[in-house]
């Protein structure tokens, strides 16, 4: 199985797990995570993930989320097609920019699964 996990997901592992949502995600991501280094699940990555890690300024967080990258077989690269159909979700969607070209990352990886907490998704 083919997962592609956005970026509030990566997240997810710094956050404060006392909200029960919270600590049910974070179990969450730690079993997906578990299984990828396990090989049970490939993780798909793509620059766009790439770009909101480098953003990031707690430089903790960022070496996390850089650790759990490197769990990724395979990174896509944001291509003028993946931006085509990021704006062809547009005209059909209220899906926000970033998320919209996760979504387009996601099928071009042909993964199997895009997970995020991102209600509009």
């Amino acid at each position: 199985m083919r997962i592609y996990l956005d970026n509030c997901r990566y997240n997810r592992i710094m956050d404060d797990q006392s909200n029960s949502q919270i600590y049910y995600e974070w179990n969450s991501v730690m079993l997906i995570l578990e299984l990828a280094e396990m090989a049970s699940v490939e993780l798909v990555s793509s620059e766009m993930l790439i770009k909101e890690m480098n953003d990031l300024n707690d430089t903790y967080k960022k070496s996390v989320i850089q650790m759990m990258y490197e769990l990724c077989s395979e990174e896509v690269r944001v291509t003028k097609a993946i931006l085509d159909r990021a704006e062809e979700i547009r005209h059909c969607s209220s899906i926000k920019y970033k998320d919209r070209i996760h979504l387009a990352c996601a099928e071009a990886a042909k993964a199997d699964a895009l997970l995020t907490a991102d209600k509009s998704l």
